[in-house]
């Protein structure tokens, strides 16, 4: 055969590409092969990812505080979490993609979770975010008592979102707090900011109607005598005990109100000076009874300043303090009473105010002084001590009498620092006078709270001093042995013990009982100068000077 043969040629080329195109289909078959492997494995790694994505968004639906459902345009359940099948009782069928709204809300009314009208509200609240594409919110109660609060908002593709809160303890939490805020928690009384926003109320309603109202301002009479010797939890049950008496006392549409510790104010609408004085009356009558406390009796009266709305104030900043001004005045009348707000009083508070301010400044500045009135023995013509009585000289007032800043500085706290500086100024000039005459200085009552402080105070002035205690006679008067006789006795006791003498002033008012005559250590008694002042000329007088002689000489006084 020819080796050039033109047939075995064409042969040898057909040969040749049969190969080549083999090996070509060979190369793309492997590289087919290879693609769809990487393929099915990168299929089977997104199926897997897919996988995990759809369990971590049921982990993370279903762990929600809130219960989800999302509807679409249709309102067909596209998905739901397991705490918005809780939250309203829904079973799994009715929780699958594709279940009609209409099916649901069949289910929850026939099921009485919710009322048909509150069916009909949320259905109308997820039509109107559809329309409006603006989020809304609905609040109901279901049937088992839950507080549900259910935010609709617009969702992709013209669906809608539905997230219901569980607010049952928030709700609750909140009125608790909504309650803290607007009443006290003792007495279950409106609380001071309660009462003054009925108060602002009251003074806009005055002015829409013409409607004239009163205001009573309540304070408790002996109430600190109570805590002090009783202990707070007494006190706070006479507190309670209180709120319930004034409260039979009033009328359903009056607002009681406690302002704080023993204080109480009431808002009277609608109302005439002849209604209010009988309303006034019946609490005072209702705290007049005896507290009967497990073992104790306890008595606490009402003293009650009344202020009438518009004519005693036109706003409730000053129609409170017109109202706590005739209170001041109750109080000052005896107490157990009440006193309606008179413009004098006013004028009268104002100036008390005053002196008090420019007593507090005299007494810082020290511009108070002692006078001394000497006491005489009659027998032999010679003073045997003297008496330091406080006076201050005002700067524009002139000598303001000591009836007039004595009680003032009582009512205002300033007494303690004055007799304190009184006890050590007399301990002073005492001092500077011949051994035998001595010096008294008066005490308040209201000294004697501090049993610590007074006699610290007396043990100091003596020892700057160089006193002789027996030079220091100290007066009290009876209204300080009926407030705490144990303690009184007790402080009387330790300052006898080093030398101090006590007296009894102006013995033949008030009480005056024989008793504290003998049980109180008095070195004096000195009686009240009602009955010395015209000694010579009443006879009834004179016998009882001669009695209270001869008694305190008995008595070794």
């Amino acid at each position: 055969i020819q080796a050039h043969n033109p047939y075995y040629q064409y042969i040898g080329y057909f040969a040749f590409l049969y190969v080549v195109a083999n090996i070509a289909i060979t190369n793309s078959l492997h590289r087919n092969l290879l693609a769809l492997s990487d393929a099915t494995k990168q299929s089977k790694a997104l199926a897997t990812a897919l996988r995990s994505q759809n369990l971590t968004l049921d982990a993370a639906l279903n762990t929600m505080i809130h219960g989800l459902a999302m509807f679409d345009r249709k309102l067909d359940l596209a998905v739901s979490n397991a705490p918005h099948a809780a939250l309203y009782g829904i079973p799994e069928t009715l929780a699958l993609p594709g279940t009609p709204i209409s099916a649901i809300a069949r289910f929850l009314v026939e099921r009485q979770v919710m009322t048909p009208e509150q069916v009909r509200d949320i259905k109308a609240a997820l039509d109107g975010v559809q329309a409006t594409q603006q989020a809304a919110i609905y609040e109901l109660q279901s049937r088992n008592g839950r507080m549900l609060v259910v935010t609709i908002a617009p969702a992709a593709e013209g669906g809608v979102l539905m997230l219901t809160e569980d607010a049952t303890e928030r709700k609750a939490t909140e009125a608790r707090i909504e309650q803290m805020a607007r009443f006290d928690e003792l007495t279950g009384l409106a609380n001071r900011f309660e009462f003054n926003t009925q108060l602002a109320e009251a003074f806009s309603r005055q002015e829409r109607t013409g409607e004239t109202f009163a205001l009573l301002y309540i304070d408790l009479d002996g109430f600190k005598q109570v805590n002090d010797n009783l202990g707070h939890d007494i006190g706070d049950r006479v507190l309670v005990q209180t709120a319930e008496r004034l409260k039979s006392a009033i009328r359903h549409n009056d607002l009681l109100a406690r302002f704080g510790g023993d204080e109480f104010v009431l808002i009277l609408p609608a109302t005439d000076v002849a209604t209010v004085r009988m309303i006034a009356q019946r609490m005072i009558e209702a705290m007049d009874r005896a507290f009967e406390l497990d073992t104790k009796t306890v008595y606490v009266t009402a003293s009650i300043g009344i202020a009438l709305a518009p004519v005693d104030g036109a706003t409730p900043a000053d129609l409170l303090r017109h109202a706590d001004t005739a209170l001041y005045k109750a109080k000052a009348a005896g107490r157990n009473t009440a006193t309606f707000f008179d413009p004098a009083m006013a004028e009268e508070m104002l100036e008390r105010h005053e002196i008090e301010v420019d007593l507090r400044q005299a007494s810082s500045e020290g511009a108070l002084e002692l006078y001394y009135q000497p006491i005489i023995d009659l027998r032999t013509q010679e003073i045997v001590t003297r008496e330091a009585l406080m006076r201050w000289r005002h700067p524009t007032r002139g000598a303001v009498p000591p009836g007039i800043f004595i009680p003032i500085a009582e009512q205002s706290g300033l007494i303690a620092g004055m007799g304190d500086w009184a006890i050590r100024q007399a301990c002073r000039d005492a001092a500077k006078w011949p051994d035998g005459i001595g010096v008294s200085v008066n005490i308040s009552p209201l000294q004697f709270r501090e049993p610590r402080r007074i006699v610290e105070t007396v043990k100091n002035a003596l020892l700057l001093a160089h006193l002789a205690p027996g030079r220091l006679t100290l007066e009290v008067t009876e209204s300080l042995l009926i407030e705490d006789n144990k303690t009184t006795l007790e402080v009387i006791n330790e300052l006898r013990a080093i030398g101090v003498k006590f007296a009894l002033d102006d013995f033949g008012t008030g009480y005056s009982s024989l008793a504290y005559l003998s049980t109180y250590p008095f070195s004096q008694v000195k009686i009240d100068q009602s009955f010395s002042r015209d000694v010579n000329s009443d006879e009834a007088s004179k016998a009882v000077i001669e009695a209270v002689c001869q008694l305190a000489r008995r008595l070794s006084m």
